[in-house]
């Protein structure tokens, strides 16, 4: 008599069922534009050395605004052409002849327009003088 076969292998596993395809992944967001440097744009110089000094009176906003190397400037009347694109000023106030750092923010109210105390839309950006 023939010798027994061997036994038959076990069929293959059922095959999984298909992958449903997936969604198309988004492209990768482009870079930020890179940000426009800032402008400066005196606004207004207040020169107070001894004898010599300017108060300004009530809603005077212009004052040699025509001679930006005065030592008493102020154009703040034009204050409103600054807004940047979301509706703020940047300002920077600077205390030249002294140690004291400039101090830097971000502001929506306009004092010149304002018709009431207090200030909208404060973010500080560099603000060394806190107290």
């Amino acid at each position: 008599s023939p010798p027994p076969s061997p036994p038959l292998p076990s069929p293959p596993p059922p095959s999984p069922p298909p992958l449903s395809p997936s969604p198309p992944s988004s492209p990768p967001s482009p870079p930020l534009p890179p940000q426009a440097p800032i402008i400066w744009h005196l606004m207004s110089r207040q020169t107070v050395t001894s004898g010599k000094a300017w108060f300004r009176a009530a809603n005077q906003w212009s004052l040699n605004a025509d001679d930006k190397d005065n030592e008493q400037f102020s154009a703040l009347d034009t204050l409103e052409q600054h807004r940047d694109a979301s509706g703020a000023f940047t300002l920077k106030l600077v205390f030249p002849g002294t140690d004291s750092a400039p101090q830097t923010w971000k502001q929506t109210t306009n004092p010149v327009t304002a018709s009431q105390g207090g200030v909208a839309g404060y973010e500080p950006i560099d603000v060394p003088h806190t107290g």
